[in-house]
């Protein structure tokens, strides 16, 4: 019997490494391409199934999940984008469809997405693996995002937040580009089977994100979404649907400024259209400045990133300028006139915001606005 046992172990564990899949992202259900179930954020129960034990999550966890209303379920299941792997090379960064789709969720859902989480709630890129598994996570394309929700009493899925983003993707995935979700136990995909959603059997019950992944045109910007046309009126002739989507930022005309950095001036999330590995780029303007005029910054922790030509870059608390947690800004050197440029800036001494980080308390002159 216990030769039986490890020979069925193995035999699944060398099918798994034949395939580059973990055992759980195997083809079990006939549609011609990997399951997705691991493109997930937390490692899967491998000890569960190597004991025999079978599924990965207990039966009770299956009863309480997103459950899509019949009409955004009914209009999922007609969505059709093909699943597309990772590779097998990280890419270097978030691209640019998901940069943009980070900066339109948080920008037309700013009361459901946690901001309070690094990177104001919106997470791309990450070069590693599928958690317990040999294949890289869609993350390291730069085609997965994890949107951010706050969780409800004792850690529960808050779904009078998460479903309203979650449902609004389903109904939007062939427009977008949307490929595949993982939201409050539920799993859905925009091919397969009908119905497209199913209970999400990773060990982490995404609680409190949504996992987003887009297809290649998405990221690439090449699906409607994206060119800005305009939405197909409802089947019952409403066409308020029917404007084309609002540019991250809330001005629909404004162009994005990927060329800006870390102290530029800025009126919008538009003027600060930079990515990097630590997040996106926004528009700081807590402190109310009469000029409207405010300046690019990152989230942070101890660190910030620094850019050839641009201004050494330091993480301060934001709390002085009405603000919280961590921001980045610019240290006084000769690529901002020590200060002068842009204009209505002054050197002041402020202390490192370590938060979480690890990192050394020090201080350091920063550039900041006159009177702060």
């Amino acid at each position: 019997m216990r030769r039986h046992t490890l020979f069925a172990l193995a035999a699944a564990l060398s099918l798994a490494a034949c395939a580059d899949v973990p055992v759980d992202d195997l083809d079990l259900e006939g549609t011609g391409e990997p399951s997705a179930e691991a493109e997930h954020d937390d490692d899967e129960d491998l000890e569960a199934l190597s004991s025999g034990e079978g599924e990965f999550v207990e039966k009770a966890a299956c009863g309480s999940r997103w459950s899509l209303p019949s009409s955004v379920s009914r209009e999922g299941n007609g969505m059709s984008v093909p699943y597309e792997g990772a590779g097998r090379r990280c890419q270097g960064g978030p691209t640019e469809g998901a940069d943009m789709l980070g900066r339109y969720l948080r920008s037309n859902f700013p009361d459901v997405i946690d901001q309070s989480v690094a990177g104001r709630g919106i997470q791309i890129y990450a070069c590693r693996n599928i958690r317990g598994g040999s294949g890289l996570s869609v993350h390291a394309t730069g085609r997965a995002i994890d949107v951010f929700i706050p969780t409800g009493r004792g850690g529960a899925a808050n779904n009078a937040k998460g479903d309203v983003i979650a449902n609004w993707l389903v109904e939007n995935a062939d427009r977008i580009g949307i490929q595949m979700l993982i939201w409050d136990r539920t799993i859905w995909r925009a091919s397969g089977g009908i119905p497209r959603d199913r209970c999400y059997q990773g060990t982490h019950p995404h609680n409190d994100h949504i996992h987003v992944e887009i297809s290649d045109d998405a990221a690439n910007m090449n699906t409607p979404f994206f060119r800005g046309e305009p939405e197909p009126p409802t089947s019952g002739g409403d066409d308020s649907r029917a404007d084309s989507p609002v540019a991250p930022g809330g001005d629909r005309d404004a162009p994005i400024n990927r060329d800006a950095w870390v102290g530029d001036l800025c009126r919008s999330d538009n003027d600060c259209g930079f990515s990097t590995d630590d997040g996106l780029g926004r528009c700081f303007l807590s402190h109310q400045p009469a000029s409207g005029l405010g300046f690019c910054t990152l989230d942070c922790a101890g660190y910030c990133p620094d850019r050839t030509g641009k201004a050494t870059t330091f993480c301060v608390g934001a709390s002085r300028l009405g603000g919280s947690g961590g921001i980045c800004v610019s240290k006084p050197g000769s690529e901002n006139a020590w200060c002068e440029s842009p204009t209505g800036f002054t050197a002041v001494e402020m202390n490192r915001h370590v938060g979480r980080s690890g990192a050394r308390a020090t201080s350091a002159d920063v550039c900041l606005p006159t009177g702060r």
